[in-house]
């Protein structure tokens, strides 16, 4: 990273812990949504200025204190823990989160079973007249209950949709369950609104291992 783009970098790491923190002794919680401090919500995470992709990850409730994953779209991620004040990267932190790749994870299994080779059952199907996100959608006709799944790895994905008329793109919301062709299985629930009331989960406080020596 040159010394302009490192700049501009820290500068928004900072500029993010202080809107939290100024969120935080205004409202005495954390934000349900980051959109609540201005950053735009994707089906991932965040997005700040288009350019860093925020995870909020709660910590105690207690104190509201809570752990942050920031970086570039396309490059390696920093790690923020307010109770320390200290930010790490994910060569120099002494311990590493178990579950901070779980989205990365997800967005694996998705993308394999992207291609229509993969067999693909669809259910329950009714008009959608009450589900909506706050961010862009590939289409919202229809609810559905999905579960795609590679035979031969056993990686799978199933949980409830919206979706056009095809079922080929669609956005989850709600509880998902992710396998991977090594047998892990992830969970996650994707935030959405249902007749316009905030329908929300916040992410597991992640668990802590020591780097191996």
């Amino acid at each position: 990273m040159g010394r302009d783009a490192r700049k501009v970098y820290d500068e928004a790491k900072i500029q993010l812990v202080d809107s939290l923190d100024s969120f935080i002794r205004i409202n005495h919680r954390l934000p349900l949504l980051l959109s609540e401090i201005g950053l735009t919500q994707n089906a991932i995470s965040y997005d700040l200025d288009d350019i860093f992709y925020v995870t909020l990850i709660p910590d105690d409730p207690k104190d509201n204190s809570y752990f942050l994953k920031f970086g570039y779209h396309s490059g390696n991620s920093d790690y923020y823990i307010s109770k320390t004040g200290e930010w790490h990267n994910m060569y120099k932190t002494p311990s590493l989160f178990v579950d901070n790749d779980t989205l990365q994870r997800i967005y694996h299994i998705k993308r394999w079973l992207a291609d229509d080779k993969f067999v693909r059952i669809v259910d329950s199907i009714r008009p959608n007249t009450s589900i909506s996100f706050d961010y862009y959608v590939w289409e919202d006709d229809s609810i559905v209950f999905i579960h795609r799944y590679d035979k031969d790895t056993g990686i799978y994905m199933k949980g409830w949709a919206v979706s056009g008329k095809y079922f080929i793109l669609f956005n989850e919301f709600g509880d998902w369950e992710y396998k991977d062709k090594d047998g892990n299985i992830y969970h996650k629930f994707w935030n959405y609104r249902e007749n316009d009331s905030l329908i929300y989960r916040p992410d597991p406080k992640p668990k802590f291992i020591k780097r191996a020596k």
